[in-house]
């Protein structure tokens, strides 16, 4: 049975040439397909992520108003599920919340000219300035979005602490998927 197989690939080698070539090729095909597919969802799947809102004066001064936060959206449309958005005080691991505000159920577009702030109405100069020194005001904000044509769900989220000597929110930390 062998030595007839050893045969046959001694008359027909030409014939086996193109059938490897071809099963080489398949294979290489489907390998550039899987990565094409994963670099695709990369760069065309939406990235939602929030900063710190913040403008130059007349002097180029960078001033961050307190109460104000950017969102940005990249790539394409992002689906939002819900935004949550909390502020709050912590002294001696005690947290007394001054507001929150839950968003649910609408579309955020990508921000080549668009640009998304949330404002709270809550945070004032006032509020900072009366903040005792053992005081810590925080914000946290948690946003789940999801692309347009999926049902897989991504997300935003981070936590801050204003520095009153600053005038600027610092990073506690920051989690995305």
């Amino acid at each position: 049975m062998i030595a007839t197989f050893i045969k046959f690939l001694k008359d027909n080698w030409i014939g086996i040439i193109p059938i490897l070539v071809s099963i080489i090729a398949a294979v290489i095909a489907l390998i550039s397909w899987r990565l094409s597919k994963s670099n695709f969802l990369l760069t065309h799947r939406p990235f939602v992520w929030v900063e710190n809102f913040g403008y130059l004066n007349e002097q180029n001064i960078l001033i961050t108003p307190p109460n104000k936060v950017i969102i940005r959206v990249l790539n394409s449309p992002a689906q939002i599920i819900s935004e949550e958005f909390s502020y709050y005080i912590v002294k001696d691991k005690e947290v007394d919340y001054i507001e929150k505000q839950n968003y649910k159920n609408f579309i955020r577009y990508p921000d080549d000219k668009i640009q998304y702030t949330i404002t709270s109405a809550k945070i004032t100069d006032d509020l900072i300035n009366n903040l005792k020194e053992e005081q810590e005001l925080r914000r946290f904000i948690r946003i789940q979005y999801k692309w347009l044509s999926s049902k897989k769900k991504y997300f935003f989220e981070a936590e801050w602490k204003y520095n009153k000597n600053g005038k600027k929110w610092d990073t506690i930390y920051q989690k995305a998927n």
